[in-house]
């Protein structure tokens, strides 16, 4: 989405806005700058983010004699928002920063626990986020990335191709005089089958995203969010595409996948309502999730 829909105040702060999703740059690495290439983008947004994505796609040509049947980027490490040294540029869940920011910038990404593949004359495409809160003035900052081990079955020399990173911000609805916070919920052992894992996350003050992490790999049967606010049941299945454009969430295929790793889940700020909001997980092998909830009050 274009950011002119997005209006600005004097302060240079998004006001009064809708959820959108603003591409900001563009970055593309040639095959031969791989393995272990790594960079950085330097962005320069405005207003409050709820979360920086990438989108990285791998393309492919089989040039005259090559022998390529197949290759993969092993995800990106290290996906990371760098502070340039000052405190003022980047205010990440309030208090607890470096708690946040060390684990933030401690995963490899992409979690869904596939790679990025492009046949001998093919693209592949994959996007995965970092949900942040950062009250953004006018000085840019610096996402940092690092492509992991770059695999190829065959002989590769004489196929080319390229590494393209999009990087999109999504902007979420600035609050005056509000800073954005969040929960910490506990970090509970899963035994198979449902389970209800936001019973006790803090239910006040406005709902700006909740985030799952799983710091051990786990089988995902179903992953799932019912908000109920007027008494309808609206069920939301990572699975259904159609169900997340309509809710603005970005899109991840967790359901009936091995995943680990930080899972993001957008929504419009929304108020939970006690007996009308459940966060479900389906979950085929005893596991942990840590729950973190975003919130302004």
């Amino acid at each position: 989405m274009a950011s002119s829909a997005i209006a600005k105040n004097s302060k240079n702060q998004v006001a009064q806005v809708e959820v959108e999703w603003d591409k900001i740059e563009s970055v593309s690495k040639a095959l031969s700058t791989i393995p272990q290439d790594s960079g950085e983008l330097i962005v320069k947004p405005f207003g409050e983010i709820d979360s920086i994505t990438l989108a990285v796609a791998l393309s492919l040509t089989q040039g005259a004699g090559g022998s390529v049947t197949a290759i993969a980027i092993n995800g990106i490490k290290d996906f990371q928002i760098k502070d340039r040294g000052n405190d003022n540029i980047m205010k990440i869940a309030g208090a607890r920063l470096n708690h946040l920011y060390h684990l933030l910038t401690g995963l490899t990404l992409p979690v869904t626990g596939t790679n990025i593949n492009a046949s001998s004359s093919g693209t592949d495409t994959m996007k995965f986020t970092l949900p942040v809160a950062i009250e953004m003035p006018d000085q840019p900052i610096r996402i940092a990335y690092e492509i992991d081990t770059l695999t190829n079955a065959g002989n590769a020399n004489s196929t080319s191709g390229s590494v393209t990173i999009d990087t999109y911000i999504h902007y979420g609805h600035t609050v005056a005089d509000k800073t954005i916070r969040f929960k910490e919920g506990q970090t509970a052992s899963l035994g198979t089958g449902e389970k209800d894992i936001a019973r006790d996350l803090l239910k006040e003050g406005t709902i700006t995203q909740i985030a799952l992490f799983f710091p051990t790999v786990t089988n995902i049967a179903q992953l799932y969010v019912i908000f109920k606010p007027d008494g309808e049941i609206t069920v939301f299945d990572h699975i259904d595409e159609e169900a997340l454009q309509a809710m603005e969430v970005l899109r991840y295929p967790v359901s009936g996948h091995s995943v680990t790793g930080l899972y993001p889940l957008f929504h419009k700020p929304f108020t939970w309502q006690e007996d009308k909001t459940e966060l479900t997980v389906n979950i085929a092998d005893a596991q942990e999730v840590r729950v973190y909830q975003f919130y302004q009050k």
